[in-house]
């Protein structure tokens, strides 16, 4: 994706006869673009083949939407943090529906979203936003910045958790997104910490001995 999204950068550059700096910013911007087609569009593939299209998504834009802001553990490639995002939607997707069928007692998903957001919280609370080596946040302001939206997505995702629970009681489906949701904020909040850390740097360095 990289190499593409130079490629179409540098033809823009020359025929709008930007210089190399508008070229990079070019680069840049559609490289997120061509990420963000190609993680959801692998998503849903996958999702479709494992019967939880839905849920794998909203699993993956819960953990990407809280990144932005919250910072975390990185992959060294795009390709290898796609594989691991892929991986965890997918399989956790599937285990929040095994849970919606499996266990119908309805405080259940009371208790997990109780736990699971205690913990969430307390992990924003103590260390957003975690810079990464290769990309450390310099800015004291945008730091600040990036805290209050960590907060604000996480206020939100714990409104959204409890409108799918209690719509959940009657409706499952509902009950699997909300599970969905938990396992996303839980993957994110990990990925803060020094253990999420040491977990994906060394799953990183495996991979790459393996290619």
């Amino acid at each position: 994706m990289e190499s593409l999204s130079k490629g179409i950068a540098k033809e823009i550059s020359q025929t709008l006869q930007y210089d190399a700096e508008k070229e990079a910013v070019i680069a840049y911007g559609l490289l997120g673009i061509l990420q963000l087609i190609s993680n959801i569009g692998l998503t849903l593939l996958l999702g479709f083949i494992f019967g939880v299209p839905g849920q794998a998504l909203l699993l993956s834009f819960s953990v990407s939407l809280l990144r932005r802001f919250s910072g975390g553990a990185h992959a060294s490639s795009l390709n290898m943090c796609t594989l691991v995002g892929l991986v965890y939607s997918i399989a956790f997707a599937r285990l929040s529906l095994t849970l919606t069928h499996q266990f119908h007692q309805p405080w259940l998903p009371f208790g997990v979203g109780v736990v699971s957001f205690v913990i969430a919280w307390i992990t924003i609370v103590q260390r957003a936003p975690v810079d990464h080596p290769n990309k450390p946040i310099r800015s004291i302001p945008k730091k600040q910045r990036m805290r209050r939206g960590s907060f604000a997505v996480m206020a939100f995702y714990t409104a959204l958790y409890l409108f799918l629970v209690i719509i959940g009681c009657d409706r499952l489906t509902f009950r699997s997104f909300g599970y969905s949701l938990v396992f996303g904020v839980l993957w994110q909040t990990f990925t803060m910490t020094p253990l999420g850390l040491l977990l994906l740097s060394n799953l990183d360095k495996n991979l790459i001995k393996r290619r």
